[in-house]
């Protein structure tokens, strides 16, 4: 015989499976979750983090609003066909840069060559180009001796020496030249100074590391007056960026070595007059974007949707102008979450989602180059319906349809940021996205995989006040190594009263740089 359950023993067992039943359905969306989390990882980690779809052309090259126009197109196609006659097709010759100087090395025939079976000699009747080779000489060190002439009377109550000009580090032995090529190579070329100091051993020269640091933090101190005139130039203008990218200092006072603290970069200035600025603070709280933009009122801001912007929005009056960059990556995520079979569903929400942005992102490739008022009338015409009937869809789908974790995130973020996704539409001389000042962080981040950290403060708001020459000097199209081997050179001759204006770099020309820099001594 079976013995019986009272009530109460069968209400708790049901109660156990209910409760095991919820535990299971937990651990089963934990387990997608994390399954979803590492196919987006594995993806980033070893393929290629373009948002093409190269295996999905669908996704960009299907049209979402007009299928019948285009299979009306396919059809007048597939009704006439046009076989065209083969032709080789030219090759197209590779030219090399007729600014680059030439070497001629010129190829004879052999005297006994030169004789006809007839008996004469062969005259020379012309020569032609067979083939122009590209080459470069490595790096070479040299020295730069500065000697300086006496004079004497013969009375000899008078004599006088020549002054040298005087240099970004006084009594170093590192030139102008020297200095500027090691921020470059270091910020730029993401060579960090352990490797520059076994460059300078292949050439049996014993430079070192420290020294180079200390080098650095000394040079970068004369970038500070034009620093303060990029601040006048970012307040001048109406529209600015904002942006940061982490950064680690080892030796921070209170701080742990492993801490992350932060690069800051805000982009303005008219756009014939761009300016770039990173700031090194230890903190990304929104008291630094307030002390970052304190001159900065009733402008555009254009940033991601970091809460820390939203102060200094509402404090300076500004308009915050989202990216849609980012809105369109979250639902890129949620996409390449999904398996194999699930990116073949074709109404797939993440899908749906990514090829509206192509439609969007279509709109700004056709009207590129356009005036302001332009693009703003094709904008109001075009994308804004687009954006407002993605909106009502997103809504739609809420209340629906099921949405993967990740995909119910970029839902969100668009639908929260709608109204500051929609500013762009408004002014044409607003971009779709931050891509710029994106730009800017990833430079900082390639270099950074080499260097990985600074050791001290000091040296991460240097690092910081080199990035901003730099970058600024790229975006007014001057060469960095040229531009700040002048800076070095010439802003130690101005006194501190002396106007800086033409050495700041929209005041300067390519072709005034290169004279300027071609004034070093060279052997």
């Amino acid at each position: 015989m079976f013995n019986t359950l009272d009530p109460e023993q069968l209400d708790a067992m049901r109660t156990l499976m209910r409760d095991q039943a919820s535990a299971i359905t937990g651990l089963e969306k934990q387990v997608e979750r994390l399954q979803a989390e590492l196919r987006l990882y594995k993806k980033q980690k070893f393929q290629t983090r373009s948002e093409k779809y190269p295996n999905h052309p669908d996704l960009f090259e299907h049209e979402l609003f007009n299928e019948i126009e285009q299979l009306a197109d396919k059809a007048d196609e597939e009704s006439e066909v046009e076989v065209k006659p083969h032709t080789r097709s030219s090759r197209n010759p590779r030219t090399l840069s007729k600014d680059l100087p030439r070497v001629d090395v010129v190829h004879d025939l052999p005297e006994d060559q030169k004789q006809c079976q007839c008996g004469n000699t062969l005259e020379c009747i012309g020569e032609e180009v067979g083939v122009e080779q590209l080459a470069i000489i490595p790096a070479k060190h040299y020295v730069i001796r500065h000697i300086k002439k006496k004079y004497a009377c013969g009375c000899g109550q008078c004599i006088k020496r020549a002054q040298m000009p005087l240099q970004p580090i006084h009594k170093s032995q590192a030139s102008p030249i020297l200095l500027a090529y090691l921020m470059v190579s270091k910020f730029i070329d993401g060579l960090p100074l352990y490797r520059l100091e076994k460059i300078a051993a292949r050439d049996g020269l014993e430079v070192s590391r420290k020294n180079m640091a200390r080098w650095l933090i000394k040079s970068a101190h004369w970038f500070e007056r034009l620093f303060d005139r990029f601040e006048h130039q970012l307040s001048s203008y109406d529209i600015a960026y904002a942006d940061e990218t982490w950064t680690q200092v080892l030796k921070e006072p209170g701080r742990d070595p492993t801490s992350k603290s932060w690069l800051w970069i805000r982009r303005g200035g008219p756009p014939d007059k761009p300016v770039v600025m990173v700031d090194y603070d230890s903190s990304r709280g929104s008291a630094v974007a307030n002390q970052l933009f304190t001159d900065y009122h009733n402008g555009y801001l254009v940033a991601d949707a970091y809460a820390g912007y939203k102060q200094v929005i509402k404090d300076n009056n500004l308009i915050f102008v989202a990216c849609h960059d980012h809105a369109r990556r979250k639902f890129s995520d949620a996409y390449e979450s999904l398996t194999k079979a699930e990116k073949q569903f074709e109404q797939g929400i993440a899908k749906q989602a990514i090829k509206r942005y192509k439609a969007l992102y279509r709109i700004e490739r056709n009207i590129k180059g356009k005036s302001a008022e332009q693009i703003k009338a094709a904008r109001q015409k075009l994308s804004l319906p687009l954006l407002h009937e993605f909106k009502q869809w997103l809504e739609l789908i809420k209340r629906t349809a099921v949405m993967t974790e990740k995909t119910q995130k970029a839902a969100n973020y668009f639908l929260n940021q709608f109204d500051a996704l929609c500013v762009y539409c408004t002014d044409g001389r607003l971009p779709i996205a931050n891509i710029k000042t994106e730009h800017v962080a990833k430079t900082i981040a390639v270099a950074r995989k080499n260097y990985l950290f600074a050791i001290t403060e000091s040296g991460a708001n240097t690092s910081a006040l080199i990035y901003s020459m730099i970058i600024t000097a790229q975006a007014n199209g001057l060469e960095p190594l040229q531009y700040l081997t002048c800076l070095l050179m010439r802003l130690p001759q101005i006194k501190a009263n002396e106007s800086i204006d033409h050495l700041l770099p929209w005041n300067l020309t390519s072709d005034q740089l290169r004279q300027m820099y071609d004034t070093i001594p060279r052997p």
